[in-house]
């Protein structure tokens, strides 16, 4: 988390990062309204690798979280530190409100994309860090002439408490993920949008396993696996 934070400040941007609380945070990893949480836990054979939630009220993200799944990054295929790297800084910056430069598998020499960082690709860092155009894309999304602000009033500072999404009850159940608005044509990254009852929307992005991809590229991988384990909890009962 140390090194998405600081390759995120790396560039001129109006987005400074820093870690104010360190390991406190339950395994659920809730949104906080005018704040981003950033989880790592075990979170089960889900398909994903990683994913991120931002609650947009307007124009303005009002909170975000986003979540590592150690289940996949304590095995022998997905712990090569490049790829962990790679997926953390894609789903921080998600959380910023960046997307994706690439969705074909092809490297941007960006952590933006569906690159994969294993196999043959192990040794690389090309698509670890943000590139010059994540940057140049927060400069536009964060240069706003408006004076409204969704930061949370941090103790020691002054700020006005964020609103907008109280109600966005997001989980790791894709059930409550909304539809699936978009995914790359390699089935590594999907997008999905849900309207929340307080007239916010939050967006799920995902970033899945490449066995989660394989197996059907199309498909979508949120129901797949939801109901593998609705199957496999009905023949367990």
């Amino acid at each position: 988390m140390n090194q998405s934070s600081n390759d995120g400040n790396a560039g001129n941007t109006p987005v400074l990062t820093a870690i104010i609380a360190g390991g406190t945070s339950a395994r659920t990893c809730k949104m906080v309204p005018g704040t981003t949480q950033v989880c790592n836990a075990s979170y089960g054979n889900n398909g994903w690798l990683g994913l991120a939630w931002i609650t947009l009220n307007g124009d303005h993200i009002t909170q975000g979280t986003a979540k590592m799944n150690d289940t996949y990054f304590n095995t022998a295929t997905y712990t090569n530190v490049n790829e962990r790297e790679h997926v953390m800084c894609q789903e921080v910056a998600h959380i910023f409100g960046l997307g994706h430069q690439s969705e074909d598998g092809s490297s941007q020499n960006s952590c933006m994309g569906d690159f994969s960082n294993m196999g043959e690709n192990a040794g690389s860092s090309v698509s670890t860090k943000p590139n010059a155009h994540d940057f140049s894309l927060l400069n536009s999304i964060y240069s706003h002439l408006d004076s409204t602000s969704t930061v949370a009033a941090i103790p020691g500072t002054v700020g006005p408490a964020a609103k907008g999404g109280a109600n966005a009850d997001i989980s790791d159940d894709p059930n409550s993920w909304g539809a699936l608005m978009k995914q790359s044509a390699n089935g590594r990254a999907s997008t999905y949008q849900r309207h929340n009852d307080d007239g916010s929307v939050t967006l799920t992005h995902v970033f899945w396993t490449t066995e989660a991809a394989a197996s059907c590229p199309s498909c979508n991988h949120g129901r797949q696996y939801w109901d593998s384990h609705l199957i496999l909890r009905e023949a367990c009962n």
